[in-house]
């Protein structure tokens, strides 16, 4: 097949000092979503027809070279996709026609498709999301979707080998807004899904037997109105970002002034926003995921809203519009093999008067900043012989950021004594 892209290289500029990201490139294709597959170090993107002679396409995207190695005819507008744990397939998803069709990531090449169904009061039914159940990849989970009518959703299948179990989580041919259309498997054995065309906002847990999905009614009412969500050691993250514990129905926290897309660098525990809110700045926005505290923000100024958002390898993040894929890079990850989270340690922890990094022998604290839980800064300073004095503190609980001499940001939690 042809490739009919061009390369184009962006002067998107961060506006805010603490910005540790620069724009690497940019590739002009259109996309619906993106994906990264870690293994192969390869990203995936649907291709909508309105791209021209290469549209209608699952593209295999290089991070590196920022450049589409290939792409490969999927079906009539690919939409959604997801991508087996052990990086073996991807499922994508249409809005084109009513299937599934399961991609195999080291052949390069498609399964046959298969059906999602009709309903005999709505007509056809369309992949809205897609899940890969832990542990069997032949195995995912589709909240299915009608085009045509307000309460959309229509349960959630489940398919082995793109064969569908009986069971579905309700009856499609019922018009509820009581449905799952954003799922996530909590376990082989239960889902997560939320309804984000109902007003009553709750996370809902659907249970998985060889039967197919059933939705058991154990439900947690949600204090707004969040999309998308992931599950996160034991926790749910959505993408208004909001972090609970559903099991207690807790709210933990917040990641501040965001809604949009997001996705998690797991080895360096940051979480990355793609803010499209009307309320907040366009923009890149980085959290540590663990203190809630930000990394740094990277303002955005092009008109175009951002669809999605993916790490793509160490200190690399991509994020799509509709018509182009931008890539940044963090050149103190990228150029780093150590984990941020093992940079240093911070004793005595309490502390009473003087703290101090520990670190490797290769590494220094250059800077510091010492927060409240509320976020507001108590401490800035120049860092010498690794040792802070924070003596004039009041009791309680801190959150300390400190910059090495890689120029990482590194974050712990402080208890003043």
């Amino acid at each position: 097949m042809t490739k009919n892209f061009t390369i184009a290289f962006v002067c998107l500029v961060a506006q805010m000092s603490t910005a540790q990201l620069t724009v690497n490139g940019s590739i002009a294709i259109k996309t619906n979503k993106i994906l990264y597959d870690k293994v192969s170090d390869k990203m995936f993107a649907t291709v909508p027809s309105t791209n021209g002679s290469n549209g209608n396409s699952l593209a295999v995207i290089s991070p590196k070279t920022i450049s589409v190695d290939k792409t490969v005819f999927a079906g009539s507008e690919p939409t959604v996709m997801a991508i087996s744990d052990n990086s073996a397939f991807i499922y994508v998803g249409f809005r084109g026609t009513n299937s599934v069709r399961k991609y195999d990531v080291a052949s390069q090449t498609f399964a046959a498709p298969f059906s999602m169904g009709t309903s005999v009061s709505y007509g056809p039914l369309y992949a809205g999301d897609i899940k890969v159940m832990p542990g069997s990849p032949n195995t995912i989970a589709v909240s299915k979707k009608q085009f045509n009518t307000s309460a959309s959703f229509k349960g959630v299948a489940i398919y082995d080998e793109g064969v569908m179990r009986p069971t579905t989580s309700f009856n499609p041919e019922n018009f509820t807004y009581d449905s799952a259309d954003i799922i996530a498997f909590e376990s082989p054995e239960y889902i997560l899904g939320i309804s984000t065309g109902t007003s009553d906002s709750k996370l809902r847990r659907i249970k998985v037997t060889a039967n197919g999905a059933t939705d058991i009614n154990q439900n947690v009412t949600l204090t707004s109105y969040p999309g998308d969500f992931v599950i996160f050691e034991g926790k749910v993250i959505f993408d208004n970002g909001q972090v609970f514990d559903y099991k207690n129905s807790t709210l933990l926290g917040t990641f501040s002034n965001v809604k949009g897309s997001f996705t998690i660098d797991y080895t360096n525990r940051i979480i990355t926003y793609a803010n499209n809110y009307y309320s907040y700045n366009a923009g890149i926005k980085r959290f540590n995921i663990d203190t809630f505290l930000p990394i740094d923000d990277f303002p955005i100024s092009q008109s175009e809203q951002i669809l999605s958002v993916a790490n793509c390898g160490q200190g690399c993040i991509a994020y799509n519009t509709e018509s182009k894929i931008y890539f940044l890079k963090d050149n103190a990850l990228a150029t780093s093999n150590i984990n941020l989270q093992k940079t240093f340690v911070i004793t005595p922890n309490p502390v009473k008067d003087v703290l101090s990094f520990v670190t490797d022998q290769n590494i220094k604290i250059k800077s510091a900043k010492v927060f409240e839980a509320s976020g507001r800064v108590v401490i800035e300073k120049e860092v010498l012989d690794n040792k802070i004095d924070v003596r004039n503190l009041k009791a309680g609980t801190y959150f300390v950021s400190a910059v090495d001499n890689y120029g990482r940001i590194n974050q712990a939690k402080i208890i003043k004594n």
